[in-house]
């Protein structure tokens, strides 16, 4: 029998982190979110996500040893519209030494950003209190406070930075420190003995616990810009040079002239916002009264959003948006697909770019990186010091070229051989990789926008029975359609779009990933769905994500695996673990919309009238809860069984049991939606007449 060698290291690390990532849209350069999703998703078997790497070389620079490889993350490669790094979608090369960061409101480092505020809430007196999970939560509340609660815009809450250094990542935030406005700390959560330094705006220092020093002035750079090109963001910040402690140095070389993307890159964000319950308290005369619209499409074009009688619709979705209004029998009709509705659209461009590694210089040679179409790395080679090539490492891929930027293929580039001098692996994936499209419930799977709302692949809302009121005048007469009387100023109406159980469905297993060896063994990587048990019907249902279920080893020879992993998930193996916050849409509170209640003053009074009241309902394609555990995963879970086999016959059996009993699901209500639900940050809408 061949002996089979393996070249993947195949484990778990079991990674925790405490400070919460909660959900929102936010667009990412490809290498930055690769790196930031071993952070946030870590391998764990709490998290179902298996460790795949394949070690490529081993530089040795004076006293530092860093290992060059290739890893594999399932999220990475199966969440939509998820832009493939440089080594093919999925795959994450660790020489990529840098700080990266999800932009919190304003950029930290421009006019009216984090940094460059002198008003707060307070106290903020820290001391050294960061690494503390109450007291992070307490002042960063603080913080969005100042942003959402009315102080003039200013942002008080620090952008959420990601660090990736050899062997270690975590994450940290910006902290001002109480009466020394200069002076700004960089907290590390949790707190791990790596120091942070902020030497001065846009330039970072790390030092790790053995004083090996990281510096990132005059490194690489991506950035990224609105089709308008204002307001350019850094977004990660890439290693110049590494120093030992002994003066050892290790130089990182970037290319600035490659451009990642070759063009703008498009997020959707479907909603549909409702009004209704409009109360009028301007007389009939007044300028400031209600429009009787009646059906008439050219009154309504002319109308102002905030003028037109009863309850209304702008829906957006895909690259278009329109307006319903109600008629007299609780129906929403008449479509105004030209209507300017206003607000932020469905579709939002982005330009993108990156400078890529060039090469590495170390006092026994360099690592050289080169590159096809600007982004797509072809090959790796070791050169020693007189110019011989000691290893030369060749990467194909196969799709996804910047002239496909709009299409499918531009997100489904995928590595299929790695060469490592004369060894060759091939890889077979049993996925296609969505992009472009509005990603469903969970972040996953996808559909084809639309050219404007109700087109195909429109998700903006799910399937439910919700109620409409119209209001009334100030004289208790009920609002009316066309100036006639409405024959019930309270009526419900069937909001069309996905049903629950397209959001709960569970897909069969299927296997992800294959790896062949050049010694012609093979690993095949089998994942299934994360699955919970709902509190509300006892029913086992699908979450977002997948978990690695089996895991299967070849050696080239026999049909059958030689060896294989099984993985049983929960207390009584019934597959289920506990869901961060299960999404509710038929019990109270549901969490798929938002509420407010807007006012309209008019503002040329001292002190201003208020003149009407409306309520606005924000029906979204997710939950307005936090979806996510802080380590990535909607699903944790507290126990997982890896059996072992060898040949077919059961070797092994090895429990893992973590503690999340303690774990209690934050409230929230659709008028109370954000991450800190005990306070709520929704606030009254002002909005004085156009």
């Amino acid at each position: 029998m061949r002996k089979y060698t393996a070249h993947v290291i195949i484990m778990f690390f079991c990674s925790l982190s405490v400070f919460p990532q909660y959900d929102k849209v936010d667009i990412q350069m490809p290498t930055a979110t690769s790196l930031m999703r071993y952070t946030d998703y870590p391998v764990s078997h709490k998290t179902g996500i298996p460790d795949i790497r394949i070690p490529l070389h081993t530089l040795k620079a004076g006293d530092k040893i860093i290992p060059i490889e290739l890893s594999f993350h399932i999220d990475n490669f199966m969440r939509s519209n998820q832009i493939p790094e440089s080594t093919g979608a999925g795959w994450t090369l660790n020489t990529n030494i840098q700080i990266s960061r999800s932009i919190n409101g304003k950029d930290d480092f421009k006019a009216g950003g984090y940094c460059n505020v002198t008003t707060y809430p307070g106290p903020f007196d820290y001391d050294d209190q960061g690494s503390n999970k109450d007291v992070i939560r307490d002042n960063l509340y603080k913080s969005k406070l100042s942003v959402e609660g009315g102080m003039g815009g200013i942002d008080g809450e620090s952008d959420k930075y990601y660090y990736n250094i050899l062997g270690k990542s975590g994450t940290f935030y910006l902290q001002r420190v109480k009466d020394k406005p200069n002076e700004i700390k960089c907290i590390s959560v949790p707190l791990d003995g790596v120091k942070i330094i902020l030497v001065k705006p846009w330039v970072f220092t790390i030092i790790d616990t053995d004083g090996t020093k990281y510096l990132f002035e005059g490194g690489g750079r991506d950035y990224r810009t609105p089709t308008n090109y204002y307001d350019e963001s850094v977004i990660t910040w890439k290693c110049k040079k590494i120093v030992s402690p002994n003066g050892d140095e290790i130089e990182f070389i970037y290319n600035t002239v490659y451009k990642a993307n070759g063009g703008s890159i498009v997020e959707f964000s479907s909603r549909l916002e409702l009004y209704d319950d409009q109360r009028n308290y301007a007389g009939p005369y007044d300028d400031r009264y209600s429009q009787c619209n009646g059906g008439n499409y050219l009154l309504v074009k002319e109308t102002p959003f905030w003028k037109i009688i009863g309850p209304k619709m702008k829906r957006y979705a895909g690259f278009g948006n329109d307006l319903k209004t109600m008629n007299a029998g609780g129906a929403f009709e008449d479509s105004f697909s030209d209507y300017p509705v206003g607000g932020s659209p469905s579709a939002t461009y982005w330009y993108m770019s990156s400078d890529y590694l060039d090469e590495i210089r170390f006092r026994g040679g360099k690592v050289l990186f080169t590159y096809e179409d600007n982004s797509i790395m072809t090959s790796i080679k070791i050169v020693d010091n007189q110019g011989k090539v000691t290893k030369a490492i060749t990467l194909e891929q196969e799709g996804g070229r910047n002239n496909q930027v709009y299409s499918d293929q531009f997100y489904n580039r995928i590595l299929k051989t790695l060469k490592i001098n004369d060894e060759t692996y091939s890889f077979h994936y049993g996925y296609q990789r969505k992009g472009y499209v509005e990603a469903d419930f969970w972040g996953y799977n996808g559909y084809y926008p639309g050219s404007g709302y109700g087109g195909a692949g429109s998700i903006a809302n799910l399937e439910q029975d919700i109620d409409v009121q119209w209001g009334q005048n100030p004289w208790g007469v009920k609002s009316f359609w066309g100036c006639e009387p409405v024959s019930d100023p309270y009526v419900w109406y069937h909001l069309l779009g996905k049903t629950s159980s397209d959001i709960f469905y569970v897909r069969p297993d299927f296997t992800l990933l294959k790896i062949k060896y050049p010694t012609g063994g093979s690993t095949e990587f089998i994942v299934g769905q994360n699955l919970f048990r709902s509190k509300f019907d006892s029913q086992i249902k699908g979450a977002g994500g997948y978990r690695i279920q089996r895991i299967k080893f070849y050696d080239g020879i026999n049909t059958n695996p030689i060896k294989e992993k099984i993985y049983k998930y929960g207390p009584d193996e019934d597959g289920t673990g506990i869901i961060r916050d299960e999404p509710s849409f038929s019990y109270y509170p549901k969490t798929d919309y938002t509420e407010q209640l807007i006012k309209y003053y008019l503002s040329d009074n001292n002190p201003s009238s208020l003149f009407q009241t409306e309520r606005k309902r924000v029906f979204l394609g997710t939950s307005t809860r936090a979806m996510t555990f802080g380590n990535g995963s909607p699903v944790n879970y507290n126990e997982v069984s890896e059996y072992e086999s060898d040949m077919g016959k059961e070797t092994g059996k090895t429990v893992y049991k973590y503690d999340l009993k303690n774990y209690i699901p934050a409230y929230a209500s659709p008028t109370d939606p954000y991450p800190f639900e005990q306070e709520g940050c929704m606030t009254n809408c002002i909005m004085p007449p156009p």
